[in-house]
């Protein structure tokens, strides 16, 4: 039973963003066979659609940084302003965050390789154990998140400039030595490095000259202004993004290098655009039943998160066809949605002293 206590104790904005973000990605992921995200052999009588070939980069644009962004936000709001985060010893918050992050992912990475990886590699065990399996590459890669930041969060907050460039710039370098040194600890590496500059500036931007530029500008009802400056920054770079699927330009290195370059810039835009409609939300008051309600559907989404893609997997591999004859074509995609959201929120309500 959630509380008006309960409520007291959320951040709204975030808690209406969590589910948003987290329907994104099962939309996302419900898209992903067009786009080639997901391998799919089409020969089996299913139709491709070729108009669903961009929904899946759209819905997973910049939701799984925003989800960094938000984790590095809660971070900082739970040290240093509810004082809830008690500073303990490095060694209790590691334990703490293993137990929480990647018990989770070891436990249903190797769930996901019963269920849909046959034979089982050696080398699928270690991808499973050390990164995570399919989607759940999330939760080692946040922990390690909490567990460098946790170092570092002295040292950058004294130096937090320097400290936001070097992150960003760490993207691109753990993209270029996983490519360079392909492996499992180089792809971790990248995973890791590609998602740390998020979080940091989650844990961060209430520090930051820019957040003080956001805030004025809230408090003279300026922050739509931004809002709409960073939603068509991240919808024109979004669309350059696309020339790599699209191969608008015709030479595929140059179309790497342009997605290489300019994803990591939309995907902060796209974040920076969510970050300031929490300025715009914190000026509204919200009914129990509306915030009851929002506060209940972020309350599940970890748990949705860790198994929407079990079903959508299990229908995609093996349904798919009698789906089509069930539905049509063109509503595979949306038929997916459904279940798979309605699906997660179901399990999640029969497990929910384990998700």
């Amino acid at each position: 039973m959630i509380t008006q206590e309960n409520i007291n104790k959320q951040y709204l904005p975030i808690s209406i963003w969590r589910p948003i973000l987290i329907l994104s990605i099962v939309v996302g992921h419900s898209f992903a066979i067009y786009s080639g995200a997901w391998q799919y052999d089409f020969e089996r009588g299913v139709d491709y659609i070729a108009a669903y070939s961009w929904q899946n980069s759209f819905f997973i644009s910049f939701q799984l940084e925003a989800f960094f962004f938000i984790s590095g936000y809660l971070f900082w709001m739970g040290r240093y302003v509810e004082k809830t985060l008690t500073p303990g010893t490095y060694y209790q918050f590691i334990k703490k965050k293993f137990a929480r992050l990647y018990i989770p992912s070891i436990v249903f990475s190797l769930l996901y390789l019963y269920f849909f990886t046959s034979p089982i590699e050696p080398s699928d065990l270690l991808g499973a154990l050390l990164l995570g399996k399919g989607h759940l590459w999330f939760l080692p890669t946040i922990f390690w998140c909490f567990a460098i930041h946790r170092l570092l969060a002295k040292w950058g907050h004294k130096h937090l400039e320097l400290y936001l460039i070097l992150s960003f710039l760490a993207i691109y370098a753990g993209t270029v030595i996983y490519h360079l040194l392909p492996g499992a600890f180089t792809y971790l590496l990248c995973r890791v490095s590609r998602y740390y500059f998020f979080f940091v500036l989650g844990a961060s931007i209430r520090n930051t000259r820019i957040d003080n530029r956001l805030r004025g500008a809230s408090a003279h009802r300026g922050a739509r202004q931004y809002t709409i400056l960073f939603a068509l920054l991240f919808l024109l770079l979004w669309v350059v993004s696309m020339f790599d699927n699209w191969h608008l330009v015709g030479d595929n290195n140059i179309e790497r290098l342009i997605d290489f370059a300019g994803s990591p810039i939309c995907a902060l835009m796209g974040t920076l655009a969510m970050y300031t409609t929490w300025l715009l939300m914190e000026r509204y008051s919200y009914s129990f039943r509306v915030a009851r309600a929002w506060v209940y559907l972020s309350s599940i989404s970890f748990g949705v998160y860790v198994v929407h893609q079990f079903i959508l997997v299990e229908v995609v591999d093996n349904h798919l066809l009698q789906l089509q004859s069930l539905v049509g074509a063109w509503a595979i995609p949306f038929t997916l949605v459904i279940i798979g959201a309605l699906g997660s929120i179901a399990v999640v309500e029969a497990f929910k002293k384990v998700l």
